[in-house]
């Protein structure tokens, strides 16, 4: 049974929580210079509908075996970024993040299960400048892997306004929030070479985002790509679609449904990857 959110007003500004920190004075992860880090909240706090959460690494949801839990009433944050930057991030961009997330829930609440599509208003441009900045604050360590190199020079570079990456975003009805950066999925198929796919993934209600250089969901139907609606005008907004069917909803775990055919391999900053979900699940509704 899919679950879906409810009670816009009673959940929001409430936050997920887990911790990842370095020293108070280290390497900015968007700058890259040495400074005072700043605790950074992934995703955007006023972007989160629960509170009371159970966190975990994500190598334990994939666990069959019992695992030790952490709790808390606060929020998933990362000291991993300087203050101008964690600044610059919520004046600029989370704002235009929020207002995505929030018109795309007032929709879904309204339109689902009845409707099968809607379609959201949203600044293409500065949404994915969020991502990425909060994507590049995702990690326990600085790195100077040619993917946080592109991702810091889109982000901070005024005048770029479309990514080299594919961004990928889909309905995600659940409660689980997931972030994990730079991981390989690879299909293993007979008589043909292996192709990894990296990618990096946020996911949260009521979108999940895949960010990857391939195209490798371009032919499913239930699955956009925010690249293609990018304008060289940061404000203005524009209509995308987002599939809510419930006939083609994607499964919670999907991408990483690994099975005898599928290698899914990852580096060091798998490490700082994490899932969590509400407690009080009292405040969730069923779908039907």
């Amino acid at each position: 049974m899919c679950k879906l959110f409810g009670g816009i007003e009673e959940m929001k500004n409430s936050i997920n929580y887990v911790k990842i920190k370095r020293d108070k004075e280290g390497i900015c992860n968007i700058c890259g210079d040495m400074s005072i880090l700043s605790w950074d909240h992934i995703p955007p706090k006023s972007a989160i509908f629960f509170s009371d959460v159970e966190i975990t690494s994500i190598f334990n949801k994939y666990s069959e075996e019992k695992y030790p839990r952490e709790y808390s009433q606060n929020g998933t944050k990362f000291r991993t970024i300087c203050g101008k930057c964690n600044n610059e991030l919520g004046t600029y961009y989370d704002v235009s993040f929020v207002e995505f997330i929030n018109d795309a829930t007032k929709k879904i609440v309204t339109g689902f299960p009845n409707e099968e599509s809607i379609t959201c208003k949203i600044k293409p441009t500065k949404v994915i400048k969020s991502l990425f900045g909060h994507l590049l604050a995702a990690k326990g360590d600085y790195e100077d892997s040619l993917i946080d190199i592109e991702m810091r020079k889109f982000l901070l570079d005024k005048s770029l306004w479309k990514p080299e990456f594919n961004i990928f975003y889909w309905f995600h009805p659940y409660p689980n929030i997931e972030i994990m950066r730079d991981v390989a999925i690879c299909k293993i198929e007979t008589n043909s070479k292996p192709k990894p796919d990296v990618f990096s993934i946020l996911k949260m209600y009521p979108i999940a985002f895949y960010v990857t250089k391939e195209e490798t969901y371009k032919h499913l139907n239930n699955i956009n790509n925010l690249k293609y609606y990018c304008s060289s005008d940061f404000d203005e907004d524009v209509e995308v679609p987002l599939n809510i069917s419930t006939k083609e909803l994607i499964h919670s775990n999907w991408p990483i449904l690994v099975d005898d055919n599928t290698l899914l391999l990852a580096g060091p900053s798998i490490k700082s990857s994490v899932v969590s979900k509400p407690r009080n699940l009292r405040k969730i509704n069923n779908l039907s």
